[in-house]
């Protein structure tokens, strides 16, 4: 996780990575420096957690951020953004992704637009598939960015007629 800090660490939100080795690093560049020092021998890409990101600066996930509190979020996004990271990525499977508001994701997609990145969704389970591709179409289309749909978990017959019933409701 980065960025990451204890001081901020909120216990009311499940993380997945708990690795011990992100007590060497707290900013995105200290992790990118890590990384560089093994030069590794693949590609390597990152995202940077809007969950993450809000854990970080504080606040109570369960609710809208304060206009300080979206403030930090950007400034922290877009210090990963020049460091390094691909983009951002908003997990809405998560269990507070549900409440993050068209003004939060307005924000992200500005400061992704901004540094050329990516903005990658993971929807939320019970969405369906051709709402996912309109919603990331909107998305897309409204902030300027490009936008990739993670673990979207539909067989191709699904997925191909999500996308026909998506292109129909475009037209």
């Amino acid at each position: 996780l980065t960025p990451f800090s204890h001081r901020h660490l909120n216990k009311k939100l499940n993380f997945r990575c708990t690795h011990p080795s992100n007590r060497d690093w707290e900013e995105p560049q200290e992790f990118f420096d890590f990384l560089s020092s093994f030069i590794p021998k693949l590609n390597f890409g990152t995202l940077i957690g809007y969950h993450t990101v809000r854990n970080y600066v504080g606040g109570a996930p369960e609710s809208d951020p304060s206009a300080d509190e979206l403030s930090a979020i950007s400034r922290v996004a877009a210090s990963a953004l020049g460091a390094g990271a691909f983009g951002v990525s908003v997990d809405f499977k998560n269990p507070h992704g549900a409440l993050i508001s068209k003004k939060v994701m307005k924000e992200l997609s500005a400061v992704v637009r901004a540094h050329g990145g990516v903005l990658a969704i993971t929807p939320h389970e019970d969405e369906d598939a051709g709402d996912t591709l309109l919603h990331a179409y909107a998305l897309s289309h409204s902030g300027g960015i490009s936008v990739e749909i993670n673990h979207f978990e539909k067989g191709e017959k699904e997925s191909h007629a999500a996308f026909q019933s998506a292109h129909a409701r475009l037209e």
